[in-house]
């Protein structure tokens, strides 16, 4: 039976492309083009479409720059000239990959976002794809959201218009959430079984998600890898007064005083001052705010007062991560000590947690088990890699992928496994690792 390729969203119809067992749409918009006065604003539903849409090819991506072309990232994921997509304003599209035959089979539902220190990354890099997904009977889908100045962009005086300010990435986030629970029935999808899941500063944005009131109904589980909004020696977001106070010296590398004389400069020229903004703002100068519209307050407060999302939660970190303390053992290092914070956290209102550890050292090089390193494993991409893998290294991204969409599909890692993987109980704090 041909799968789909066809579906009626509610903006229209959509044609994608049949592949081997699935079908992939690239390139849904969810979102106006935000650009003019909608730069810097939250994010606004899309038109209907006047004719049947093309989702065939992938879009542009985020405004960014990438600031290290001879770096570990660039030879990793970036080199491929198949993979390199224009940078834009308009970057609100997102894309899916979908195995089902007909719209009433209410498969379990990823939502991939993806990392960057909320400055670069985009949706359709190397590493990420649907098909090993799809093939367990899982439909993925990938979101773009702005970064940088166009992402995270705080103003007193648009919070006194608006209600709330900043977090406009997050919000990209939230409004592309919001189309798929709408629509991803038509792909055969089920709205009520969604996982939101991300990697690095998108495992940060999945974290926030599961705090704000705008998007726990849609969230069912949560996976998150090498990251959470709560980590490093204080949480990772502004308060308004240090959001301004960045925003203010932004203001005056551009020589405008206003978000209004902001629109109207090129969004190159904007670029370019938020690369220069981090050289003064090494440590992440656009980040998520806590606005009490999105975020209703301080991720430790929400963790203390149980907060979160009353999900299950999956969430771990590679041996060789970042943010480990000289002379500290990377289990001391702040994606560690915060993801057993969050889980210890998670025991107490009783919602099951299951960590992980990636211990598996890459062949070809001596960088290890480096951050982001096991995105090759969890999406199933080994072929595309650089890297002379192995049998071992497919077997450990079948044992990952299983995994990954077990949790997926009921909220528990455990279908078609080996090994059980326990949860992060009262009776015993169990760490799954992948080696």
């Amino acid at each position: 039976m041909a799968t789909l390729t066809t579906v009626s969203s509610n903006y229209g119809t959509i044609n994608g492309i049949q592949k081997d067992g699935y079908s992939v749409f690239r390139g849904i918009p969810f979102a106006k083009v935000p650009t003019g006065a909608l730069r810097f604003a939250p994010p606004q539903k899309p038109e209907s479409f006047k004719e049947a849409y093309d989702a065939f090819t992938f879009r542009s991506i985020p405004m960014q720059h990438f600031t290290d072309p001879d770096g570990l990232y660039q030879k990793e994921f970036y080199d491929n000239p198949d993979f390199h997509f224009p940078i834009s304003e308009d970057c609100l599209y997102l894309n899916i990959w979908t195995p089902a035959h007909t719209a009433s089979e209410k498969l379990p539902v990823a939502v991939w976002i993806h990392g960057g220190g909320f400055e670069h990354g985009f949706s359709t890099e190397l590493e990420f794809d649907g098909e090993a997904y799809a093939k367990k009977g899982v439909i993925l889908a990938t979101i773009s959201y702005r970064v940088n100045v166009f992402g995270f962009l705080y103003d007193q005086k648009q919070e006194k218009e608006l209600g709330f300010s900043g977090n406009q990435g997050l919000l990209d986030q939230i409004a592309a959430l919001e189309w798929i629970s709408e629509n991803i029935a038509a792909f055969g999808g089920n709205p009520d079984n969604i996982t939101i899941m991300g990697q690095s500063a998108g495992a940060m944005s999945s974290h926030v998600l599961t705090f704000s009131p705008l998007a726990t109904p849609m969230i069912h589980q949560a996976i998150l890898q090498s990251g959470s909004i709560a980590c490093f020696p204080s949480p990772m977001v502004f308060t308004k007064t240090q959001a301004q106070a960045v925003t203010d010296k932004f203001y005056e590398l551009c020589g405008v005083s206003s978000i209004e004389e902001l629109r109207r400069l090129p969004a190159e020229d904007l670029l370019d001052k938020s690369d220069e903004l981090m050289t003064l703002y090494p440590s992440l100068p656009f980040r998520p705010v806590v606005d009490g519209h999105v975020l209703p307050d301080t991720p430790d407060v929400l963790t203390k007062e149980g907060g979160m999302a009353r999900i299950p939660y999956l969430m771990g970190v590679t041996k060789d991560d970042l943010f480990i303390p000289e002379g500290a053992s990377h289990r001391e290092g702040g994606f560690f000590t915060a993801a057993v914070s969050f889980a210890n956290a998670c025991r107490k209102q009783n919602l099951p947690v299951y960590l992980y550890e990636f211990c598996h050292d890459l062949p070809g090089s001596d960088d290890g088990a480096f951050h982001s390193s096991e995105l090759w494993y969890t999406f199933g991409t080994l072929n595309r890699c650089w890297r002379p893998m192995t049998d071992e290294d497919h077997a450990l991204a079948e044992e990952m992928v299983t995994c990954w969409t077990s949790f997926m599909k009921q909220g528990d890692p455990n279908e078609d496994v080996k090994d059980e993987w326990k949860a992060w109980t009262e009776d015993g704090c169990f760490i799954k690792t992948f080696a």
